[in-house]
Formats: C-alpha cells, structure tokens, sequence
C-alpha cells in the first residue's frame, strides 16, 4: 500500500498535498492543511514562518495527527503576512511545502463616507 499504513520494507516520505497561496482581510481567518505519506512513522509536522518556527500565540492553532497537520491563525492583520511553511520529516528525510499569505487591511471609509452623507443631506435641506 502506498498510504502510509503498510511497513514498507524501503523508506520513504512525501507530501500528499500542497499549501496554496491565500489572501484575506484583517480579522479573518485562514487555514493551511499539510498532508503526508512515509515510512518509517511517526511523521514530525513542523510549522514555519518566514523560514523561522512559528511562534505559537493566542491566533495560532496547530492540530497534529499521523498524517496530517492543520494551522489555524485567527483574528489576522497585516503581521500574519508572510511564508508559511510545513515541513514532514522522518527517521529518513523531510519534505517541504509553503505558501504566501497576504493579509489586508481592511479599509474603514464606508462608514465614513455615510456620515459625509447624511451630513450634506442635512446641511443641504437648510437651504429650503
């Protein structure tokens, strides 16, 4: 079997899917899925950030399980930018996949230009 469960008698690893670039708004949230296949297990999920670990915070969820790996980042703003990297290794070797989230900043003029609105609005009916 090539799932990851045989004991294989050669070892291996690789990636079984792929982190894809994201962009979001502030106060979003994202997340990235790393999924893996190898033998020998256990397999190490480890996160990166801009090519350094990931500082954990009160944002950042990681949830590990044999073969897969879940990073979570809530409540974003345009810090969270950056290089997302999951990295699997074994016993044998490691593999790698990363990603570019963009977080934007999210623009505050709607209610601004409501309020200029309703403001010439009255303004104007002085006039009449």
């Amino acid at each position: 079997m090539e799932d990851g469960t045989s004991t294989s008698k050669r070892p291996y690893i690789r990636l079984n899917s792929f982190l894809s670039n994201v962009t979001k708004n502030s106060g979003q949230a994202v997340r990235f899925k790393c999924e893996a296949a190898g033998s020998p297990l256990p397999l190490q999920f480890t996160w990166l950030k801009n090519h350094a670990p990931l500082e954990k915070n009160r944002k950042t969820k990681v949830k590990n399980r044999e073969y897969w790996s879940r990073l979570i980042i809530t409540d974003l703003d345009v810090l969270d930018s950056g290089y997302y990297q999951c990295v699997v290794s074994n016993s044998v070797a490691s593999v790698n996949t990363t990603a570019v989230l963009r977080s934007l900043l999210q623009k505050q003029f709607p209610l601004l230009r409501i309020l200029c609105i309703i403001f010439r609005m009255i303004y104007l009916s002085d006039f009449h």
